[in-house]
């Protein structure tokens, strides 16, 4: 509904009155009372939200931004931030946490924000569920997916295959939220030995994948339980390979599948093997790494995930990165991290937002002087950014011209005589003519 252009903008009641009639004939818009007032656009803006958003209704109550779905995008929302904005038919496009942490921060939390984003999505987003049955795929979603201690490459684990590719074996499937071509935002295991079908632990975008998996008719297997599932078997020097099982413990190799549930495996093991439940190594002195799980008798490395790596380990695959509010440091994944200024932090929103830590428009991360452009939505550093004048908001250098030390937006420019001018503030001797054009006050 927005228009892309200035001079299509709906910025004048009677663009506003005719556009009404066109688009939408049942409602009176003859409202002569709504002729040269300031508020002419309300009922512009009100006719285009629609479809009333069910959280904007259920959380916020009032629509006071006239917020409604983007066209660009429907999981993300236009808005119109004031009456400067409305008058002129401009409406800022950004997702829903954006929008509710710049506006209703103090009103919501963290995790109330996050939850209605989730609403959002999945309601009104168009995410698609997929079934990964083969080993390639399965691995495809893991690595690429929701962060979990399963989810690196494969070549982190010493094994020769990537463990979660068991998982294609004849009870179990990996279900999915693509939310983007080759994007996974949400994947868990599904049982397909029982009657209803069940899913198990779910990574990632929790909210969305549940319910696109109930309205299947799968059931949700509240103690996570893969107990009696057959993976496909797998051996490595006697070994066998098996990724960390949720809500199950142990297992063992009858000879043609591994099957959980059972036996003398552990199968909560994240280096990619099924261990030995008898080992006893609590009389010995050191540590077995998380990570390769070699067995060191030198100082233990902790992870955030509490976990005891090696020294070799926590040199080649992890660093030292701050983890909460609090700035503590310890060892995270290298794939699990960000960094900004030099300094490495978990990837968490939590944790970024804490020690300001915010994403450039160009991808990369800093906690030192950025402002938001909030017509790009995004925020950029100091020096690519400026606030020109008779501007309240920030913009980008490239949308504006510096003239005498002083930055002027693109679209307040007036030129006359070869002088180029604010069209607000033009020099002593130029006027505007009553043709709309400046004029040198000699000349005119």
């Amino acid at each position: 509904m927005t228009d892309e252009t200035k001079s299509a903008r709906l910025d004048t009641y009677e663009k506003v009155r005719a556009w009404g009639v066109e688009n939408h004939p049942t409602c009176c818009w003859n409202g002569c009372c709504l002729a040269d007032n300031e508020d002419f656009w309300k009922p512009r803006e009100a006719a285009r939200c629609t479809i009333t958003l069910s959280w904007v209704s259920g959380h916020l109550g009032k629509n006071e931004y006239y917020i409604h779905q983007a066209t660009s995008d429907p999981l993300k929302i236009a808005y119109t931030p004031s009456p400067e904005y409305g008058r002129a038919d401009r409406q800022v496009v950004t997702t829903v946490g954006r929008f509710l942490t710049k506006h209703y921060r103090e009103r919501f939390t963290d995790l109330q924000i996050r939850d209605i984003v989730d609403e959002h999505r999945a309601r009104y987003g168009e995410p698609r569920v997929h079934f990964a049955f083969s080993a390639d795929a399965i691995e495809r979603v893991y690595t690429t997916g929701p962060s979990s201690c399963m989810s690196y490459s494969a070549d982190a684990f010493r094994t020769p295959e990537h463990p979660v590719r068991v998982y294609d074996g004849p009870d179990t499937v990996l279900a999915c939220i693509e939310s983007t071509p080759g994007k996974y935002t949400a994947r868990c295991v599904v049982r397909l030995d029982r009657q209803p079908m069940t899913f198990s632990r779910v990574y990632g975008d929790g909210a969305l994948l549940k319910e696109r998996l109930r309205a299947f008719g799968f059931v949700e297997d509240p103690d996570w339980s893969l107990d009696g599932v057959r993976l496909r078997l797998v051996l490595d020097r006697g070994a066998p390979l098996c990724p960390y099982i949720d809500g199950s413990g142990i297992a063992c190799n009858d000879g043609e599948f591994l099957v959980i549930g059972s036996g003398r495996l552990c199968c909560q093991q994240t280096n990619g093997y099924a261990g030995r439940v008898e080992e006893d190594e609590e009389d010995e002195e050191g540590f077995r790494c998380s990570h390769c799980d070699d067995w060191d008798d030198g100082d233990e490395n902790r992870t955030w995930e509490e976990e005891s790596i090696c020294d070799h380990c926590a040199e080649n695959y992890y660093v030292r990165a701050v983890c909460n509010r609090r700035g503590d440091m310890y060892y995270v994944r290298d794939n699990r991290v960000i960094e900004a200024d030099g300094e490495y932090y978990r990837d968490d929103p939590d944790v970024l937002d804490a020690h300001d830590i915010v994403q450039l428009h160009d991808g990369d991360y800093t906690g030192n002087s950025c402002v938001y452009v909030e017509d790009r939505g995004e925020y950029y550093r100091e020096h690519d950014a400026c606030k020109p004048r008779g501007r309240r908001e920030y913009f980008c250098t490239d949308d504006c011209t510096e003239i005498d030390g002083e930055w002027i937006h693109d679209d307040d420019l007036a030129e006359c005589c070869g002088l180029r001018f604010h069209k607000d503030y033009p020099p002593d001797d130029v006027e505007l003519g009553e043709d709309g054009e400046f004029h040198n006050k000699e000349t005119a």
